[in-house]
């Protein structure tokens, strides 16, 4: 049985939820980081950055330019 012209309930699926679902995390995530920053002081976060080995930061760096080649060769793409 069809519902009247005008009476049917729009079905709100994943395609329209997912926008705010979205953006409800990023604005909690900022809200979380910016009480994170508050608590320790940013001075503080400086001063513990300031502790990372530089073989840590290029290691990163290296997964970093890896993940780009993988996603680079998979997707098909082809270089001029």
């Amino acid at each position: 049985m069809a519902c009247p012209t005008g009476t049917a309930v729009k079905h709100v699926g994943w395609r329209h939820l997912a926008p705010l679902i979205g953006i409800v995390l990023f604005s909690l995530s900022a809200w979380v980081l910016t009480r994170e920053v508050e608590r320790a002081g940013f001075a503080a976060i400086a001063r513990s950055l300031t502790h990372v080995s530089h073989a840590a930061l290029n290691l990163k760096e290296f997964d970093v330019h890896l993940l780009d080649a993988i996603a680079w060769m998979t997707s098909g793409a082809r270089s001029r």
